[in-house]
């Protein structure tokens, strides 16, 4: 709990690299790798965040019965990890598991309005497009 503290005071006053040095030093809070995976991503170093949310999906995945502890709204790090490896020649299989996760939370919940899916149409579209093996389309993040 001190080491979360510490991460949100530091990134509270701007100072996001030293917060996030500190999330390294610890071990890597899984709560915390959304929000790490999100400044990489504004920041354009897509790899790194990606680094961060497959993390955190991974241990979701051993919290959850049915593959992802389901989550509001999807979680967003599923959809983006979707879009990511269906960019990649070698990514394909990993794109569908994550899009048809993200799309799952929908089920599991039963229509419950908090888990509403805002990329629902998005990830159907990717998912169409590599069943038909058009790989070029629509690979930017």
């Amino acid at each position: 709990m001190i080491a979360d503290a510490q991460f949100h005071a530091l990134w509270r006053q701007g100072k996001h690299r030293q917060a996030i040095g500190a999330y390294r030093k610890v071990g890597r809070l899984f709560w915390l790798a959304d929000q790490v995976g999100r400044y990489y991503e504004r920041r354009g170093l897509i790899k790194k965040a990606v680094a961060e949310y497959e993390y955190q999906m991974d241990i979701y995945s051993k919290m959850g019965k049915n593959g992802i502890l389901p989550l509001p709204r999807g979680p967003r790090e599923l959809f983006f990890l979707g879009k990511y490896f269906s960019c990649r020649n070698s990514g394909k299989a990993k794109a569908k598991r994550y899009l048809l996760l993200y799309l799952d939370a929908e089920r599991q919940w039963k229509g419950d309005p908090a888990f509403y899916l805002r990329h629902k149409n998005s990830t159907k579209n990717i998912l169409n497009r590599l069943e038909m093996k058009n790989d070029k389309e629509n690979c930017s993040l």
